[in-house]
C-alpha cells in the first residue's frame, strides 16, 4: 500500500516540475522574442553610399538611377496593392484617329454667262470629311451672232493632277468630258475622308472661233 502511495507522490511531483519548466520556457521564448522585435524596430539603415562621397560632383555621372518597375522592387512596400504601376504609353495616332464628320458646307453655285476664246475654267474644292460630294448642273453654248446659232463646246470636269496635266498640253484622264453644243453633268465625286480635294470646270473651243457659254452648276456637299 505504501509503495503505491509513494509512486503516485513521486509522479504528481514529477507532473509538476514539467509544467512549472514549459510555463518557464514559453514565457522565457516570448521575452526573448520581444527583445529582438526592439533591437530590429530600433536598428538603423545601412548607408550603402559614403556622404562625403555621394556630394562630390566627380562621380555625378556614376550615379545610377533607377526608375519603372524595378524602383518599386528595391524600395520597402507595406501594401503591394499601393504599388503604382506606369501608365501605357499611348499608341502612335494614325489618320482615322482625326477624322470627324463635320456640318455640311454649304453648296456652290456657279451661275454665269461668258466668252470661251481657247479655252476658260472655274475652280472649286471639295472639303476634307467629304463622303458624298455631288457636282450637277447643264451648260449651252452659242456663237455670237445674231441669231446665236448653237457651237459645239467641250466641257470637262478634272481633278487637280489632270488640269496640271492640260495646261501643259498633255491630254489624259477626265473625271466627265462632253463635247456638244448643250449638255448636263450629274456626278458623284471621290470622297474627302483626309485631306481637301480641288476640281476644275473647264470649257474649251475645238476651233478658233469664240462661243458664249451658259453655265449653271451646283457642287453639293454631304
Amino acid at each position: 500500500m505504501w509503495s503505491g502511495v509513494s509512486r503516485l507522490l513521486i509522479g504528481f511531483v514529477l507532473f509538476a516540475l514539467a509544467g512549472w519548466f514549459v510555463v518557464h520556457a514559453a514565457f522565457g521564448w516570448n521575452s526573448v522574442w520581444q527583445k529582438q522585435q526592439v533591437v530590429a524596430a530600433k536598428r538603423r539603415p545601412v548607408v550603402l553610399v559614403d556622404p562625403t562621397l555621394a556630394s562630390d560632383p566627380s562621380i555625378e555621372d556614376a550615379k545610377m538611377k533607377v526608375i519603372g518597375p524595378l524602383a518599386n522592387a528595391v524600395e520597402p512596400v507595406d501594401n503591394p496593392s499601393e504599388i503604382k504601376q506606369p501608365p501605357p504609353s499611348p499608341a502612335a495616332p494614325n489618320a482615322f484617329d482625326h477624322v470627324q464628320k463635320p456640318t455640311s458646307s454649304a453648296p456652290i453655285r456657279l451661275h454665269n454667262t461668258f466668252v470661251v476664246k481657247t479655252y476658260r475654267f472655274f475652280a472649286f474644292q471639295v472639303p476634307a470629311h467629304t463622303t458624298s460630294p455631288k457636282f450637277r448642273g447643264a451648260f449651252k453654248s452659242y456663237f455670237s451672232n445674231r441669231d446665236k446659232s448653237d457651237a459645239v463646246v467641250e466641257a470637262l470636269l478634272l481633278d487637280e493632277q489632270q488640269f496640271n496635266q492640260f495646261v501643259h498640253g498633255n491630254s489624259g484622264t477626265t473625271v466627265f468630258s462632253n463635247e456638244s453644243a448643250s449638255g448636263d453633268m450629274d456626278l458623284t465625286l471621290n470622297a474627302t475622308p483626309f485631306e481637301p480635294k480641288k476640281y476644275y470646270l473647264v470649257f474649251r473651243t475645238p476651233d478658233a472661233r469664240s462661243r458664249v457659254v451658259t453655265a449653271d452648276f451646283t457642287a453639293i456637299f454631304d
